[in-house]
């Protein structure tokens, strides 16, 4: 409730004073709130070869593919924060909509990770649910938003070990729905390790489905970067 008062009061001054773009200081267009269209486009994409490097971290993958749109840079992180704990849920159609654009696949249903119904009272809204909704109105796939459900109250995976995180999620998820032969998308904000998206993947292979691709907004690429440049000085090393 407190959110949503917060965000009328940040609307009601819109109003009065013009909003200006919280990166470069430009007046915004009526139609976007905290960032321009230009600085946005700054955002870093991560490189197919920080996404193989990840995919190579993940020990019995349960998905079919992966995508990850951005770097967790700092521009993301600010939006990340304006989106999450201050209630600009538009941020979630600017997410949408790279999202519609990087992805050309179809899918029976498109769905998201839930959180437990405890931190969901505790937030108010579920950032990854807007994000996967905002998605299926942009590219007219269908929506479900209880084919997940998180039974499991989990700590923070952020300062767990691989090993931890692993034993944290595991059976944390029920799947509502009979998803048997179906192709399904699960939309994620943030991953890390991948155990969460991973576990996901799992249980709903596990109720038959056909096809599980997952896709998270942005991931810490210094782990993956410091990977990849250590392999490429291996491979010139061999040459």
């Amino acid at each position: 409730m407190f959110k949503i008062f917060k965000t009328l009061a940040f609307d009601l001054i819109n109003m009065v004073l013009p909003a200006t773009c919280t990166v470069c200081g430009k007046v915004l267009s009526s139609n976007r709130v905290i960032v321009c269209e230009n600085c946005y486009s700054e955002l870093r994409k991560t490189t197919p070869e920080q996404l193989e490097v990840f995919i190579s971290r993940i020990s019995n993958q349960k998905f079919d593919n992966v995508y990850i749109m951005f770097e967790f840079s700092e521009l993301f992180q600010k939006l990340m924060y304006f989106f999450k704990y201050e209630g600009h849920q538009r941020i979630a159609d600017y997410f949408a909509a790279s999202l519609h654009e990087s992805i050309n696949n179809t899918y029976d249903m498109v769905s998201f990770v839930p959180l437990h119904v405890t931190k969901q009272r505790e937030r108010g809204f579920n950032q990854s649910e807007e994000i996967a909704k905002s998605y299926c109105q942009k590219s007219g796939l269908h929506f479900s938003n209880q084919l997940l459900q998180r039974v499991k109250y989990t700590t923070s995976q952020t300062k767990l070990d691989r090993k931890k995180r692993l034993e944290n999620i595991s059976n944390a998820f029920l799947v509502n729905e009979d998803i048997t032969n179906k192709s399904i998308l699960i939309i994620d904000d943030v991953i890390t390790t991948g155990a969460t998206l991973n576990e996901c993947a799992g249980v709903l292979k596990r109720a038959k489905c056909k096809k599980v691709d997952i896709v998270a907004m942005a991931t810490p690429v210094n782990i993956l970067q410091s990977n990849l440049e250590t392999s490429e000085m291996d491979d010139l090393i061999l040459i």
